[in-house]
Protein backbone atom coordinates (compact mmCIF):
# COMPACT_ATOMS: atom_id res chain seq x y z
CA UNK A 1 0.00 0.00 0.00
CA UNK A 2 3.16 1.97 0.61
CA UNK A 3 6.69 1.99 0.75
CA UNK A 4 9.81 4.12 1.71
CA UNK A 5 13.16 3.47 1.60
CA UNK A 6 16.00 5.52 3.74
CA UNK A 7 18.56 3.70 1.81
CA UNK A 8 19.43 -0.12 0.25
CA UNK A 9 19.07 -1.71 3.09
CA UNK A 10 16.81 0.32 5.51
CA UNK A 11 13.36 0.01 4.28
CA UNK A 12 9.67 0.15 5.44
CA UNK A 13 6.22 -0.90 3.26
CA UNK A 14 2.84 -1.17 4.07
CA UNK A 15 1.13 -3.99 3.56
CA UNK A 16 -2.10 -5.19 3.13
CA UNK A 17 -2.96 -9.41 2.66
CA UNK A 18 -6.18 -10.82 3.83
CA UNK A 19 -7.98 -7.86 4.73
CA UNK A 20 -4.96 -7.24 7.58
CA UNK A 21 -3.02 -4.30 7.25
CA UNK A 22 0.94 -4.99 8.73
CA UNK A 23 3.85 -2.91 8.81
CA UNK A 24 7.36 -4.22 7.44
CA UNK A 25 10.50 -3.65 7.61
CA UNK A 26 13.91 -4.54 6.64
CA UNK A 27 17.49 -4.16 7.71
CA UNK A 28 19.48 -6.17 4.94
CA UNK A 29 17.95 -5.09 2.01
CA UNK A 30 15.05 -5.95 -0.24
CA UNK A 31 14.64 -9.54 0.59
CA UNK A 32 14.39 -9.06 4.39
CA UNK A 33 11.39 -7.49 5.41
CA UNK A 34 9.39 -9.00 8.72
CA UNK A 35 6.51 -7.65 10.37
CA UNK A 36 7.12 -5.28 12.82
CA UNK A 37 3.54 -3.85 13.97
CA UNK A 38 0.01 -3.36 13.12
CA UNK A 39 -0.15 0.18 11.66
CA UNK A 40 -2.45 2.33 13.88
CA UNK A 41 -4.91 3.19 10.81
CA UNK A 42 -4.88 1.41 7.64
CA UNK A 43 -4.42 3.17 4.24
CA UNK A 44 -1.79 5.94 5.20
CA UNK A 45 1.69 7.35 3.76
CA UNK A 46 4.82 6.15 5.81
CA UNK A 47 8.16 8.06 5.72
CA UNK A 48 11.43 8.10 7.97
CA UNK A 49 13.80 10.77 8.80
CA UNK A 50 16.00 8.38 10.63
CA UNK A 51 16.41 4.46 11.09
CA UNK A 52 13.95 4.91 14.13
CA UNK A 53 12.16 8.39 13.85
CA UNK A 54 9.37 8.14 11.16
CA UNK A 55 5.74 9.60 10.38
CA UNK A 56 2.66 7.32 9.49
CA UNK A 57 -0.07 9.58 7.79
CA UNK A 58 -3.74 9.29 6.88
CA UNK A 59 -7.15 10.01 6.77
CA UNK A 60 -8.57 7.69 9.42
CA UNK A 61 -12.34 7.48 7.78
CA UNK A 62 -13.52 8.87 3.99
CA UNK A 63 -15.67 11.62 6.17
CA UNK A 64 -12.94 12.46 8.91
CA UNK A 65 -12.50 16.15 9.01
CA UNK A 66 -8.67 15.82 10.60
CA UNK A 67 -5.66 14.19 9.54
CA UNK A 68 -4.45 11.60 11.41
CA UNK A 69 -1.04 12.06 12.05
CA UNK A 70 1.32 9.79 14.38
CA UNK A 71 4.80 9.21 15.16
CA UNK A 72 7.65 6.74 16.12
CA UNK A 73 11.10 6.31 17.54
CA UNK A 74 11.65 2.91 17.13
CA UNK A 75 11.72 2.05 13.63
CA UNK A 76 7.93 1.67 13.84
CA UNK A 77 7.04 -0.82 16.68
CA UNK A 78 5.40 1.63 18.48
CA UNK A 79 3.23 4.85 17.31
CA UNK A 80 2.21 7.81 19.20
CA UNK A 81 -0.49 10.30 17.70
CA UNK A 82 1.06 13.87 17.17
CA UNK A 83 -1.81 15.78 15.66
CA UNK A 84 -5.16 15.16 15.13
CA UNK A 85 -6.21 19.05 14.25
CA UNK A 86 -4.99 19.26 10.81
CA UNK A 87 -8.29 20.31 8.76
CA UNK A 88 -9.12 17.93 6.11
CA UNK A 89 -12.00 17.88 3.02
CA UNK A 90 -14.24 15.15 2.70
CA UNK A 91 -12.41 11.84 0.83
CA UNK A 92 -9.08 13.93 0.48
CA UNK A 93 -6.17 11.92 0.04
CA UNK A 94 -2.42 12.28 0.46
CA UNK A 95 -0.93 11.67 -2.99
CA UNK A 96 2.95 13.47 -3.09
CA UNK A 97 5.66 13.86 -0.82
CA UNK A 98 8.54 15.19 -0.05
CA UNK A 99 11.20 14.31 3.18
CA UNK A 100 14.96 16.57 3.35
CA UNK A 101 16.60 16.99 6.72
CA UNK A 102 14.19 17.02 9.45
CA UNK A 103 11.14 18.23 7.45
CA UNK A 104 8.71 17.05 5.39
CA UNK A 105 5.69 18.22 3.06
CA UNK A 106 2.95 15.87 2.18
CA UNK A 107 0.20 17.10 -0.36
CA UNK A 108 -3.54 16.02 -0.66
CA UNK A 109 -5.37 15.47 -3.97
CA UNK A 110 -7.52 18.30 -3.27
CA UNK A 111 -4.27 20.80 -3.23
CA UNK A 112 -3.42 21.06 0.77
CA UNK A 113 -0.02 21.41 2.20
CA UNK A 114 0.97 19.49 5.37
CA UNK A 115 4.26 21.04 6.70
CA UNK A 116 6.76 19.50 9.66
CA UNK A 117 10.50 21.16 10.39
CA UNK A 118 11.00 18.99 13.50
CA UNK A 119 10.74 15.51 12.31
CA UNK A 120 6.96 14.77 12.61
CA UNK A 121 6.44 16.63 16.27
CA UNK A 122 4.27 19.43 14.76
CA UNK A 123 2.64 20.36 12.22
CA UNK A 124 0.91 23.55 9.89
CA UNK A 125 -1.14 24.22 6.72
CA UNK A 126 0.30 26.58 5.15
CA UNK A 127 -1.53 28.22 1.71
CA UNK A 128 -0.44 27.35 -2.11
CA UNK A 129 -1.01 30.36 -4.04
CA UNK A 130 -2.56 28.39 -6.76
CA UNK A 131 -5.92 26.93 -7.96
CA UNK A 132 -6.96 24.21 -5.30
CA UNK A 133 -7.41 20.85 -6.87
CA UNK A 134 -4.33 18.66 -8.12
CA UNK A 135 -0.94 20.18 -6.88
CA UNK A 136 2.15 18.64 -6.30
CA UNK A 137 5.21 19.85 -4.50
CA UNK A 138 8.96 18.81 -4.83
CA UNK A 139 11.63 20.30 -2.37
CA UNK A 140 15.69 20.69 -3.60
CA UNK A 141 16.54 21.45 0.06
CA UNK A 142 15.17 22.36 3.24
CA UNK A 143 14.05 25.65 1.91
CA UNK A 144 13.48 25.79 -1.93
CA UNK A 145 10.45 24.19 -3.52
CA UNK A 146 8.41 23.95 -6.42
CA UNK A 147 4.42 23.54 -6.65
CA UNK A 148 3.29 23.14 -9.62
CA UNK A 149 -1.21 22.65 -10.49
CA UNK A 150 -2.13 19.28 -12.69
CA UNK A 151 -4.70 21.40 -14.65
CA UNK A 152 -3.71 24.76 -15.03
CA UNK A 153 0.13 24.67 -15.17
CA UNK A 154 0.70 27.67 -13.06
CA UNK A 155 3.75 27.19 -11.03
CA UNK A 156 4.93 28.58 -7.51
CA UNK A 157 8.13 28.72 -5.84
CA UNK A 158 8.75 28.97 -2.15
CA UNK A 159 12.57 29.86 -0.53
CA UNK A 160 11.38 29.89 3.02
CA UNK A 161 10.63 25.62 3.47
CA UNK A 162 6.77 26.41 2.24
CA UNK A 163 5.69 28.76 5.47
CA UNK A 164 5.12 31.12 1.81
CA UNK A 165 4.88 31.01 -2.14
CA UNK A 166 5.31 33.12 -4.99
CA UNK A 167 3.54 32.52 -7.96
CA UNK A 168 6.15 32.59 -10.93
CA UNK A 169 5.77 33.59 -14.34
CA UNK A 170 6.68 30.40 -17.03
CA UNK A 171 8.07 29.92 -20.73
CA UNK A 172 9.04 27.24 -22.81
CA UNK A 173 7.07 24.95 -23.00
CA UNK A 174 5.23 24.70 -19.98
CA UNK A 175 3.56 21.30 -18.84
CA UNK A 176 0.17 20.21 -17.39
CA UNK A 177 1.06 17.74 -15.27
CA UNK A 178 0.48 15.67 -12.25
CA UNK A 179 4.03 14.76 -10.07
CA UNK A 180 7.30 16.77 -9.62
CA UNK A 181 10.36 15.62 -8.97
CA UNK A 182 13.07 17.55 -7.45
CA UNK A 183 16.92 16.20 -8.62
CA UNK A 184 18.99 16.32 -5.59
CA UNK A 185 22.39 18.23 -5.98
CA UNK A 186 21.25 20.75 -8.34
CA UNK A 187 20.80 24.57 -7.67
CA UNK A 188 17.45 24.47 -9.58
CA UNK A 189 16.34 21.59 -11.53
CA UNK A 190 13.12 19.46 -10.93
CA UNK A 191 11.00 16.99 -13.43
CA UNK A 192 7.41 17.40 -14.03
CA UNK A 193 5.87 14.06 -15.22
CA UNK A 194 2.70 12.45 -15.92
CA UNK A 195 0.95 14.78 -17.62
CA UNK A 196 -3.02 13.49 -17.26
CA UNK A 197 -5.82 14.50 -19.74
CA UNK A 198 -9.78 14.86 -19.07
CA UNK A 199 -10.20 11.32 -19.59
CA UNK A 200 -7.20 9.46 -19.99
CA UNK A 201 -3.63 9.57 -19.02
CA UNK A 202 -1.58 11.39 -21.63
CA UNK A 203 2.31 10.41 -21.83
CA UNK A 204 5.28 12.75 -21.19
CA UNK A 205 7.93 14.78 -19.05
CA UNK A 206 9.49 18.09 -18.42
CA UNK A 207 12.20 19.63 -17.47
CA UNK A 208 13.44 22.55 -15.70
CA UNK A 209 16.88 23.74 -14.51
CA UNK A 210 16.00 27.73 -13.16
CA UNK A 211 13.78 26.66 -10.66
CA UNK A 212 10.32 26.65 -12.71
CA UNK A 213 11.08 29.52 -14.80
CA UNK A 214 11.67 28.06 -18.33
CA UNK A 215 10.38 24.13 -19.25
CA UNK A 216 11.81 21.69 -22.03
CA UNK A 217 10.26 18.58 -22.85
CA UNK A 218 11.75 15.44 -22.08
CA UNK A 219 9.50 13.27 -24.05
CA UNK A 220 6.13 12.06 -24.84
CA UNK A 221 6.56 8.17 -25.01
CA UNK A 222 6.15 7.09 -20.90
CA UNK A 223 3.18 7.69 -18.37
CA UNK A 224 5.24 8.18 -15.48
CA UNK A 225 2.83 7.15 -12.54
CA UNK A 226 5.61 8.05 -9.80
CA UNK A 227 9.75 9.00 -10.22
CA UNK A 228 12.17 9.41 -7.81
CA UNK A 229 15.64 11.30 -7.65
CA UNK A 230 18.94 10.52 -5.44
CA UNK A 231 21.13 12.51 -7.56
CA UNK A 232 21.20 13.77 -11.31
CA UNK A 233 22.82 10.84 -12.46
CA UNK A 234 19.74 8.23 -10.50
CA UNK A 235 16.57 9.35 -11.53
CA UNK A 236 13.97 6.85 -12.04
CA UNK A 237 9.82 6.52 -12.80
CA UNK A 238 7.57 4.08 -13.10
CA UNK A 239 5.84 3.74 -16.63
CA UNK A 240 1.97 2.89 -15.34
CA UNK A 241 1.38 1.46 -19.04
CA UNK A 242 3.87 -1.09 -18.27
CA UNK A 243 4.77 -1.33 -14.52
CA UNK A 244 8.22 -1.22 -16.01
CA UNK A 245 10.94 0.53 -14.17
CA UNK A 246 12.57 3.71 -16.26
CA UNK A 247 16.16 5.56 -15.59
CA UNK A 248 16.70 8.66 -16.56
CA UNK A 249 19.83 9.14 -19.41
CA UNK A 250 21.28 11.97 -20.45
CA UNK A 251 19.14 14.88 -19.14
CA UNK A 252 19.81 18.24 -20.41
CA UNK A 253 20.87 19.99 -17.02
CA UNK A 254 22.53 23.15 -16.69
CA UNK A 255 26.07 23.22 -16.12
CA UNK A 256 25.70 25.11 -12.81
CA UNK A 257 23.20 22.32 -11.55
CA UNK A 258 25.67 20.03 -12.41
CA UNK A 259 28.30 20.50 -10.57
CA UNK A 260 27.81 18.32 -7.41
CA UNK A 261 27.45 15.47 -9.52
CA UNK A 262 30.92 14.48 -8.15
CA UNK A 263 30.22 11.17 -6.81
CA UNK A 264 31.41 11.71 -3.18
CA UNK A 265 30.58 15.53 -2.78
CA UNK A 266 27.80 16.54 -0.35
CA UNK A 267 24.12 18.53 -0.95
CA UNK A 268 22.16 20.32 -0.66
CA UNK A 269 24.79 23.17 0.19
CA UNK A 270 23.72 25.02 2.38
CA UNK A 271 22.43 22.74 4.78
CA UNK A 272 20.69 22.75 7.93
CA UNK A 273 22.78 20.10 9.08
CA UNK A 274 22.00 17.17 7.53
CA UNK A 275 24.06 16.10 4.56
CA UNK A 276 23.59 13.77 1.20
CA UNK A 277 26.09 11.39 -0.24
CA UNK A 278 26.19 8.83 -3.17
CA UNK A 279 26.09 5.52 -2.10
CA UNK A 280 29.61 4.20 -2.78
CA UNK A 281 30.76 0.55 -1.56
CA UNK A 282 33.88 1.61 1.06
CA UNK A 283 33.79 3.47 3.94
CA UNK A 284 34.32 7.01 3.96
CA UNK A 285 35.79 9.35 6.37
CA UNK A 286 34.46 12.73 6.65
CA UNK A 287 36.28 15.72 8.18
CA UNK A 288 35.24 19.47 8.55
CA UNK A 289 37.67 22.66 8.37
CA UNK A 290 35.84 25.85 10.58
CA UNK A 291 37.37 29.32 9.25
CA UNK A 292 39.79 28.65 11.84
CA UNK A 293 41.32 25.88 11.04
CA UNK A 294 39.91 23.62 13.28
CA UNK A 295 38.84 20.16 13.00
CA UNK A 296 35.71 18.84 13.66
CA UNK A 297 35.52 15.06 13.31
CA UNK A 298 36.45 12.75 11.67
CA UNK A 299 33.02 11.33 10.97
CA UNK A 300 32.23 7.69 10.25
CA UNK A 301 30.12 7.52 6.48
CA UNK A 302 29.67 2.99 6.36
CA UNK A 303 29.67 1.46 3.25
CA UNK A 304 26.28 1.89 0.88
CA UNK A 305 25.44 5.12 3.71
CA UNK A 306 24.50 8.02 2.30
CA UNK A 307 23.42 10.31 5.03
CA UNK A 308 25.28 12.24 7.51
CA UNK A 309 24.06 14.44 10.74
CA UNK A 310 25.76 17.36 11.50
CA UNK A 311 22.86 19.17 13.08
CA UNK A 312 24.96 19.19 16.54
CA UNK A 313 28.06 21.41 14.41
CA UNK A 314 27.58 25.37 14.93
CA UNK A 315 26.47 27.27 11.49
CA UNK A 316 29.55 28.40 9.73
CA UNK A 317 31.47 28.22 6.12
CA UNK A 318 33.01 24.60 6.10
CA UNK A 319 35.66 22.73 4.04
CA UNK A 320 34.33 19.51 4.39
CA UNK A 321 36.89 16.50 3.43
CA UNK A 322 35.98 13.09 2.00
CA UNK A 323 38.68 10.16 2.78
CA UNK A 324 38.59 6.94 1.08
CA UNK A 325 41.25 5.31 0.66
CA UNK A 326 44.35 7.11 -0.97
CA UNK A 327 42.10 9.31 -1.83
CA UNK A 328 40.44 12.71 -0.43
CA UNK A 329 37.93 15.29 -2.20
CA UNK A 330 37.10 18.57 -0.95
CA UNK A 331 34.02 21.05 -1.31
CA UNK A 332 33.02 24.38 0.85
CA UNK A 333 29.44 23.33 2.84
CA UNK A 334 27.66 26.18 4.25
CA UNK A 335 25.36 24.87 7.45
CA UNK A 336 23.01 26.89 8.76
CA UNK A 337 20.53 26.79 12.27
CA UNK A 338 18.41 23.68 12.40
Amino acid sequence: MDFWALDNQRMWMIQLANSVFTLQRTTTGINGFIAVSTPPIGIAKIRFFSPTTGIYLGPGTAAATTWKIYRTTDAGATWTLVSNTLPRESNDILTESALVGSSAWLVSEKGQLLRTTDAGLTWSSPSFPLEKMKTSAAFLDENNGLAMNEYYGNVARTTDGGATWQRIPTTGNTPVRWGLTAIPGTTGTYIARGMRGLYQDVPGSAITTDNGATWQTLENTYVHSSSAAGSPSRIYSVDRATGNILKATGLPLSTAAAKPVAAQLAWPNPSAGRLYFEAQPQVRTITLLDATGRRHGPYTLPAQATTLDLTTTAPGLYVLQCASGNQVLTQRVVLTAP
